[in-house]
């Protein structure tokens, strides 16, 4: 059998022809697909942060539930609510792992919440043996970040603020060292 084909009377090759129009068929797939990608990206995008806004809400709920549940169970707040409250919002302390002091107010923005389990985990910035004696190492809400202050043993000052995404806690501000020579 015989492949070759033979050029009809305007001088096109039949398969010529069908390779053309599969070429076409291919450009019109190609030019809606790139007209679509921007479409679905903000659909997707749409999406992603809605359910991010529906899983963020749900953490703080939780979170929010497990630690009112844990100052009910010590017996740290008081039994009026806080529309009965006038000195606004309640102090409320945890004691980490490490022996140190975690104090905020009731109404610490989520995103406060969502560092604390890490928080806690984590190793101090100082070890106990490292503090001046007789004291405990107090972590505390400043503003938008949880940090710490104190000075150590030797009566250096020390500052750390919590570096969320690395989960650790970083030197704040270099403070020179305190002496008696000055």
């Amino acid at each position: 059998m015989d492949d070759k084909v033979e050029p009809k009377a305007d001088g096109d090759v039949p398969w010529y022809e069908a390779e053309q129009e599969r070429a076409i068929t291919s450009w019109e797939v190609i030019v809606a697909s790139m007209a679509a990608v921007p479409f679905l990206q903000a659909i997707s995008t749409h999406l992603g942060n809605r359910l991010a806004t529906a899983v963020d809400e749900r953490t703080t709920k939780i979170v929010r539930r497990f630690l009112h549940r844990q100052v009910d169970e010590h017996g740290v707040r008081g039994s009026a609510p806080r529309s009965l409250s006038p000195s606004g919002p309640r102090q409320i302390h945890l004691q980490t792992e490490h022996g140190w002091t975690v104090a905020f107010h009731d109404d610490l923005p989520a995103v406060g919440l969502v560092q604390l389990f890490d928080l806690c985990k984590a190793a101090p910035p100082v070890p106990a043996d490292d503090l001046t004696p007789g004291t405990r190492g107090a972590i505390y809400w400043h503003g938008n970040h949880w940090a710490t202050t104190g000075l150590r043993g030797n009566g250096d000052p020390f500052v750390f603020a919590w570096d969320a995404e690395a989960k650790r806690w970083d030197p704040h501000l270099r403070l020179p060292a305190v002496s008696g020579d000055a």
